[in-house]
C-alpha cells in the first residue's frame, strides 16, 4: 500500500511546559509537553436571575469579555434599573470561559497556582465552637478526598444541622485542633503528552504541545473503546480467524495485537489480565462488550477497562482486510492505537497507525501548499463504507456517475460502484463514502 503522510497534534489539557523544539525526531513514547495543574473548579452565574435581565441584554451588563481574568469579588456585571442598581462579582480567582446569551449565564473558571496549592477552611468560627472541639464535629479524616460541596464538619446529623462545605477539591492535609481549622491540598498531578506517532515536530502550540508529522499506513476502524495506546504489533490471528484464549500469549505484555475476524470474550479478558495494550480486530460481539461493561455508545475513549479495543468493520464476525493483514505481518516498529469514537458533531474514528522514521524519510516532499488537498473521491481511490449493509467495509472505487438513484429513504443519491475486500463490486452512495487513502 503506498504511503501516508501522517500529522497529528498533541495538545495539553492546560497551559504547561513544551519539552521539544521544532525539527525534532521524536519517538512515540518521546513526552513533548507536561503540566502539573488540574482543571479549576466552575463556577457559573445566572446573569438573568440575578440581574432580572433579559437573555438579550446579558452582553450590555457584562463589564468583561471572555478569555477575561478577573480576581475574587470583582465586578464582572452590572444593571441599572430606575433607582436598583445590581452587580455581580467574581467568586474566585480565574477567567471568564464563556458567556451565554441563550442560556443568560456566565462561567468563571477557577484559576489554579502551583504556589498556592493549599486551602485552609475556619471550621471552628463558622460552627460558632471552640477551636479544640473540632475533631467531634468532623465528618472526614485527614488523607481523604474530597470534591467541592463535600460536607467537612456538622453540629449534628439533623436536617438543620450547621454544616462546613469543602469549597474545593482536594486531599484533607490537616485537622487542627490548635486553630480549629481544616487545610486541604490541591491534587496537583502531572499531565503528560507524548508524540503518539514516530516522526518530526513540524510546529510548536505555545505552552501546549507540537505538531507531530509521521508517514505510513493509516486504517479507520467503525468502533472502538479505551484511549490511546503504543506498542509493538503482533499479528495473532489473520484474516477470518477468531482471537480465543489460547490466541493471546504470557509474554504480549505491553504488545498491541491484531485479532482476526472476532474477538471473544475470554480473549479480551486474558488481555487484559497479560497486560496487552490494544486489540485491532475485524469484529467484535455487541454482547462481548457489554459482558466487559463498557456497551456500546455515541462517544467514547474514556473508559478505564485496562484495554483499548479497535474494531475495524462492525459487529459480529468481520474478516480483517487483506491490505491491513498485508501491512501488518511486514511492520517491524511501533504501532499507535485508540479506540476514542465520537459518532455525531465532530466524528471521531478509531485508528490503527503504522508509521516509522524510515517511512518519513522515503516520502516525496510534500506539494505546494496551493496543490495540497485531501484525498478526492475518483476512480482508484481507496474508501470506507460508512452506513449500508456493507457498513465499515474498505474498498477501492471502481466507477463514478452511475446517475442518482431513489434510496429506501426516498432520498435521491448519486451512486458509486466500490469493489470490496472481498472481491464484491457494491453499488454505494457517493455520500456513504469515505477516503482513506
Amino acid at each position: 500500500m503506498a504511503l501516508t503522510r501522517v500529522r497529528r497534534e498533541r495538545r495539553l489539557p492546560l497551559p504547561g511546559e513544551v519539552l521539544v523544539a521544532r525539527g525534532a525526531l521524536v519517538e512515540p513514547g518521546d513526552i513533548i509537553a507536561r503540566t502539573e495543574l488540574v482543571p479549576g473548579n466552575p463556577y457559573i452565574v445566572d446573569l438573568c436571575r440575578e440581574l432580572s435581565v433579559k437573555n438579550e441584554e446579558v452582553r450590555s451588563c457584562m463589564l468583561k469579555n471572555e478569555g477575561d481574568s478577573v480576581k475574587t469579588g470583582e465586578v464582572i456585571a452590572r444593571h441599572q434599573s430606575r433607582s436598583d442598581l445590581r452587580e455581580i462579582r467574581a467568586q474566585a480567582d480565574g477567567v471568564i470561559e464563556f458567556i451565554s446569551v441563550a442560556y443568560g449565564r456566565v462561567l468563571i473558571r477557577e484559576e489554579v497556582k502551583p504556589n498556592q496549592p493549599l486551602v485552609t477552611i475556619d471550621v471552628a468560627k463558622a460552627l460558632g465552637i471552640s477551636a479544640w472541639q473540632i475533631r467531634w464535629f468532623m465528618r472526614v479524616k485527614e488523607e481523604d478526598e474530597v470534591r467541592m460541596g463535600t460536607t467537612l464538619a456538622s453540629e449534628s446529623a439533623g436536617s438543620f444541622a450547621g454544616l462546613v462545605h469543602s469549597p474545593v477539591s482536594g486531599i484533607v492535609e490537616k485537622i487542627c485542633g490548635r486553630t480549629g481549622t481544616v487545610t486541604i491540598r490541591r491534587p496537583y498531578r502531572p499531565t503528560l503528552v507524548n508524540a503518539y506517532i514516530p516522526g518530526k515536530v513540524v510546529e510548536i502550540i505555545p505552552s501546549l504541545g507540537a505538531v507531530i508529522e509521521g508517514a505510513g499506513n493509516v486504517f479507520e476502524g467503525v468502533f472502538g473503546i479505551g484511549g490511546e495506546a503504543i506498542g509493538p504489533l503482533r499479528v495473532a490471528v489473520a484474516g477470518d480467524g477468531t482471537l480465543d484464549e489460547s490466541s493471546v500469549r504470557d509474554d504480549d505484555s505491553g504488545k498491541i495485537l491484531l485479532g482476526g475476524a472476532l474477538a471473544s470474550l475470554p480473549a479480551l479478558r486474558k488481555a487484559i489480565s497479560a497486560g496487552v495494550k490494544a486489540v485491532v480486530t475485524g469484529g467484535v460481539d455487541i454482547e462481548t462488550l457489554e459482558s466487559l461493561g463498557v456497551g456500546v455508545r455515541g462517544f467514547t475513549g474514556t473508559e478505564t477497562l485496562g484495554l483499548t479495543v479497535v474494531v475495524m468493520h462492525g459487529f459480529g464476525p468481520q474478516p480483517l482486510s487483506n491490505g491491513l493483514v498485508s501491512v501488518a505481518e511486514g511492520f517491524a516498529g511501533t504501532a499507535s492505537a485508540t479506540g476514542a469514537t465520537q459518532m455525531r458533531a465532530g466524528v471521531r474514528h478509531p485508528e490503527l497507525l503504522l508509521c516509522s522514521s524510515e517511512m518519513l524519510s522515503a516520502l516525496p516532499p510534500p506539494a505546494k501548499e496551493d496543490d495540497a488537498t485531501l484525498p478526492r473521491l475518483a476512480v482508484g481511490a481507496l474508501v470506507r463504507v460508512l452506513m449500508g449493509p456493507h457498513q465499515g467495509k474498505p474498498g477501492k472505487v471502481v466507477e463514478i456517475g452511475r446517475g442518482s438513484r431513489r434510496l429506501p429513504s426516498e432520498e435521491e443519491a448519486a451512486i458509486a460502484a466500490v469493489e470490496l475486500d472481498d472481491g464484491l463490486i457494491a453499488e454505494v452512495p457517493v455520500a456513504n463514502l469515505k477516503v482513506i487513502a
